[in-house]
């Protein structure tokens, strides 16, 4: 039976059409990028099958700027301003999938600072409405700021959350198993033989760290009595984490293993422990978060969680076109799996990684 009217979404449109759904959303949105004998199937296969965009949203927003922005903390997108400053290295590869997905579905991209009080979300969100954007990526921990989310809802700016750690039914959203991965690298140790496993965790800021803390004394509290796991918060930079590496592994009870919840922290780690004498994985292992690019060439290469940083951005520009376009839901969420990667950083307690 064919379908008609408002249960009719792009996806019909698309194969009515013999298109893509992102020319189907250009043609809609009278996008210019889109060609006569394209828009013309794709005018031809609507009239045929009675389907009727929801716009009224996107009336009440005033015109379309075909721009859309990614929203992230002012230092992850601000120019070096002293020796301490340290960019996360995955920014980089979301800002990039992001502005190639946008331009693909005939949207510009920005990225975007924002603040934490209200006044200053206030004026970023004017500033956003006088730009004409069209909708926004929130990074965390912005992500799960009641303030800006609160503000963006008002403004009726559609908004796309990435990697949450409250409040997973509040808008879009594009997610991992953060727990679940973090479970997995430290039954990797546990497996190896490791009892004195200790981890380095993100900020409080980041809500999303807390859930990688539980899913680390989730797979401890399987072992017996007798070691405590020690949790330590950094700040997902590497010096934050040498400083704390140094004083557990100058203690009386020097951990075996140490799992950190980024690749920069597991880094700062293998660094103390260098500096500190000790040999790599044999007489400390290290797992990491995240997979970037330079955790295979870091001494020795780091075992570690790894995310699926360009799905995120290409499904996060995925979802937010269907948001502005009125043809997905603002309950729309989609988990993305990662992997634990084990190079050479791990071992069993006084061994070596097996070669190759």
């Amino acid at each position: 039976m064919t379908k008609r009217g408002g249960s009719l979404t792009i996806y019909d449109i698309a194969r009515s059409a013999n298109v893509s759904p992102k020319t189907v959303s250009r043609v809609i949105n009278r996008n210019p990028q889109v060609g006569a004998e394209l828009r013309a199937r794709v005018d031809k296969a609507i009239a045929e099958l009675g389907y009727e965009p929801n716009h009224a949203a996107r009336t009440l927003k005033g015109p379309r700027g075909y721009t859309l922005a990614m929203l992230a903390d002012p230092a992850l997108i601000a120019l070096p301003l002293d020796d301490e400053w340290f960019l996360i290295p995955y920014i980089g590869t979301l800002e990039a999938v992001a502005l190639r997905t946008a331009q693909q579905y005939g949207y510009r991209f920005l990225a975007e600072g924002i603040h934490r009080d209200a006044e200053g979300i206030a004026a970023d969100i004017a500033r956003l409405q006088r730009r004409q954007i069209d909708g926004v990526v929130v990074l965390p921990p912005h992500c799960d700021d009641p303030l800006l989310l609160d503000a963006l809802a008002a403004a009726q700016l559609p908004f796309v959350r990435m990697a949450p750690g409250t409040d997973f039914d509040r808008g879009a959203t594009i997610s991992i198993d953060e727990r679940s991965a973090a479970r997995e690298a430290t039954e990797h140790l546990i497996g190896l033989g490791h009892r004195r496993i200790a981890m380095i965790a993100g900020p409080e800021a980041h809500a999303a760290a807390a859930q990688r803390i539980d899913g680390f004394r989730d797979a401890m509290a399987t072992l017996p009595d007798g070691w405590t796991p020690p949790v330590a918060r950094g700040n997902f930079i590497p010096e934050s984490a040498y400083r704390i590496a140094t004083e557990w592994l100058q203690g009386a009870e020097r951990p075996s293993a140490i799992f950190a919840a980024n690749d920069g922290m597991a880094a700062g780690v293998i660094a103390a422990a260098i500096d500190l004498g000790l040999r790599l994985p044999r007489d400390l292992s290290v797992v990491g978060f995240d997979d970037v690019d330079g955790a295979k060439f870091t001494w020795p290469p780091l075992t570690t969680v790894r995310q699926p940083f360009g799905m995120m951005a290409r499904h996060s520009i995925e979802l937010l076109t269907g948001l502005v376009d009125g043809t997905v839901g603002a309950d729309a969420h989609i988990q993305l799996s990662c992997r634990l990667v084990i190079r050479r950083s791990t071992a069993a307690p006084g061994g070596e990684p097996p070669v190759g």
